[in-house]
């Protein structure tokens, strides 16, 4: 879909979710140009707003997306 995106002469920009660094190459051979993963709240709040990942997973998320550039 990003190659798609791409031809297009569009900006691929996706949300989604966790990442692992095989996805997140992938990801950025593909063109992607932004990957969105915001966390949602402060780590003293996270565990009670979101309960099936952890603050650190998510932390983790933003490290493998960054990695590729």
């Amino acid at each position: 879909m990003v190659r798609e995106v791409k031809a297009l002469g569009l900006e691929a920009c996706a949300t989604l979710g966790m990442l692992t660094a095989a996805q997140a190459f992938e990801l950025k051979q593909a063109g992607l140009d932004a990957y969105n993963h915001n966390l949602d709240t402060s780590r003293e709040h996270y565990s009670s707003i979101i309960t099936t990942r952890t603050y650190d997973d998510r932390l983790e998320t933003i490290r493998v997306a960054r990695a590729p550039g």
